[in-house]
């Protein structure tokens, strides 16, 4: 571990003298940054390099005060493996407890399997894929209402569950809460759990963060009657969500944006950004028994994919680079 976190500082170290010579004189190769980062991370794929290259550029010059985030919760921050099990996603985080009845479990399992290969099926359309998504979110929500689920239960949950954070995204986050770097979480999964997660690993900064995502009603006594406000599904959630809210009035100016999620229908959350400028967007690519199949599509929408790699390693290493973001280190913690 340790011999690891040397490797990554040095590579920070030599990252930034290749920018710094870069700014002064045109390097040899029309790429440079691209090209070491390329030659640092075996998991990183890049099909247009030159446009790239020229986000990043304008990324670490625009610095911290013209940067937002806006990344995806299950499976983007936090792991979709770990020693070759799958981790929780939020949703998961309930539906597998073991404090839940058998039969809860069953039916959600159920729901799973017949949706999820639904939305990640590169032959559909997003057009086509929209009404299961709602049919899946519909299904799934009747369920917590049938069972008697309680606002007092999601810490338990969260408790006996496997979830965690990609490695690194704890120091990337506790970063950009230091430097008030805005970051807008968007998931489609459950916002009520995904907080709990968030306060029990120590990374949800209120003061910059804002999330969006499928928050629950409950009646008097705590138990779940529906959800609060408009369905968040992956083919829906965008920055427009967030346009009369005192967040989004604190975004102006910042116009570069780095996006990270693991789904196509991550693509369109800079949606709404107003008068965007450099947009990167990092893809996650987890599920190797899909990768090759996948890959194809994550190249023509992702700036960056990056193919089970379950960390946060490639982010991190650039934004240590931006002026004002010194304060994020190499780590050996989540």
């Amino acid at each position: 571990m340790l011999s690891r976190l040397r490797s990554s500082c040095q590579f920070l170290s030599s990252f930034a003298i290749r920018y710094k010579h870069f700014s002064i004189a045109m390097s040899s190769a029309s790429t440079p940054l691209v090209d070491t980062l390329l030659n640092s991370h075996d998991q990183l794929k890049i099909a247009n390099k030159s446009e790239v290259e020229a986000k990043l550029k304008s990324i670490l010059d625009g610095g911290h005060q013209k940067l937002q985030l806006i990344v995806d919760f299950d499976n983007t921050l936090t792991r979709h493996h770990k020693n070759g099990v799958l981790t929780d996603c939020s949703w998961g985080v309930m539906e597998n407890s073991p404090l839940l009845p058998k039969i809860y479990t069953d039916q959600t399992n159920a729901l799973r399997a017949k949706y999820l290969p639904i939305e990640q099926d590169p032959d559909l359309s997003i057009e086509e894929k929209i009404p299961y998504m709602v049919e899946w979110y519909t299904n799934a929500n009747k369920l917590l209402q049938t069972n008697g689920i309680q606002r007092q239960m999601f810490s338990q949950f969260v408790q006996t569950s496997n979830v965690e954070f990609r490695d690194n995204t704890k120091a990337m986050l506790d970063g950009l809460n230091k430097a008030q770097v805005p970051v807008l979480v968007m998931s489609a999964g459950l916002g009520d759990i995904l907080v709990e997660v968030m306060d029990a690993f120590g990374v949800y900064h209120r003061s910059n963060t804002k999330v969006v995502s499928n928050f629950l009603s409950y009646d008097s006594n705590g138990l779940v009657t529906g959800l609060d406000g408009t369905m968040i599904h992956v083919y829906n959630k965008n920055e427009n969500a967030i346009h009369d809210s005192e967040y989004f009035k604190g975004l102006q100016g910042r116009d570069n944006v780095i996006l990270m999620g693991d789904s196509i229908g991550d693509l369109q959350m800079a949606e709404g950004v107003a008068n965007p400028g450099a947009v990167l967007k990092i893809g996650f690519l987890n599920n190797m028994s899909t990768a090759e199949k996948r890959l194809p599509s994550f190249l023509s929408g992702f700036d960056m994919v990056l193919v089970d790699d379950q960390t946060m390693k490639v982010p991190l290493d650039l934004m240590a680079q931006i002026s004002g973001l010194e304060s994020i280190q190499c780590s050996n913690q989540n």
